[in-house]
């Protein structure tokens, strides 16, 4: 049984110091905005919830920006 718990906690502190700090950060930096975009069917099935109401719907959809179209830029690419 003692193997069995070492093993286990060795499997986690691998999780925790190799995937979460260092390949999920590496993997985010690369996909950059992409990492963060939402498919839009999954859009228009989710409600949008919202904490303020200062503006009209109208107004919102015609603020939103545009979703990136092109293949993903790598990070040393981007300007900024």
């Amino acid at each position: 049984m003692k193997v069995f718990g070492v093993g286990l906690g060795a499997a986690i502190m691998i999780d925790v110091l190799i995937v979460r700090m260092v390949v999920v950060p590496a993997v985010m930096t690369l996909l950059g905005d992409r990492a963060w975009w939402l498919p839009s069917r999954l859009e228009r099935l989710l409600p949008r919830l919202e904490l303020e109401r200062d503006e009209a719907p109208a107004e919102r959809e015609r603020r939103r920006p545009p979703r990136p179209l092109g293949p993903p830029v790598p990070a040393d690419a981007r300007e900024g």
